[in-house]
């Protein structure tokens, strides 16, 4: 007899957005509390190619009750420990639309394919990450695995952007993500957290 499993994909735990420099940001608490299973993932990317002085960190935290004092650690990543200088390239503005694979450029200077990116867009909720599969000499192109999902024109798209999953055990309440940025004292980054869960198997 088979079963099938109710999910709710892409629940945003932190939004598309810059982290500044020096900063913490501690994101809202999610509901958990009616899960089976769940997997939050974390995507961090650069705003731009200098090294970063430290990794950016990143904790996930569960609670199983109200109050600040419970929170506790799930799991956690730094991102770009090895705080290497990025490349970057401003995107060719026409065309630049939502639904394509193809990403015009003056230059793949230091970019190699397969990689993992992030594309900032001049206004930070509209960035996306994505992964180039290969890079065109001819026409200067970007080909990535998916279409792209917003209009990126003005945009810059950015190498050694990373991401990392984590799983959320039943039992906890809450969860939440929090970026520490503090180590950094120029450098923003782009990052973003969503859940996935489980509800019900029926």
């Amino acid at each position: 007899m088979s079963s099938s499993l109710t999910k709710t994909v892409g629940t945003s735990v932190l939004a598309m957005q810059t982290v500044a420099a020096a900063t913490v940001v501690i994101g809202s608490a999610i509901d958990v509390s009616t899960i089976l299973e769940g997997i939050l993932g974390i995507r961090c990317g650069r705003n731009q190619e200098a090294a970063l002085t430290v990794g950016v960190k990143f904790r996930v935290e569960g609670s199983y009750a109200a109050g600040q004092g419970y929170w506790e650690v799930i799991g956690g990543c730094t991102f770009q420990s090895a705080i290497a200088a990025a490349a970057s390239e401003a995107l060719t503005a026409n065309p630049c639309l939502a639904g394509i694979t193809t990403l015009l450029g003056a230059s793949t200077s230091g970019f190699t394919a397969p990689c993992y990116c992030s594309i900032l867009n001049t206004t930070p909720a509209n960035s996306e990450f994505v992964r180039v599969k290969a890079l065109q000499a001819g026409t200067v192109a970007f080909l990535i695995e998916e279409a792209t999902i917003n209009v990126q024109t003005g945009a810059t798209i950015y190498n050694q952007a990373e991401s990392f999953q984590c799983g959320i055990p039943a039992g906890y309440s809450r969860v939440r993500v929090v970026v520490d940025n503090m180590g950094n004292a120029t450098q923003a980054a782009l990052v973003d957290a969503y859940l996935n869960k489980v509800t019900a198997i029926g």
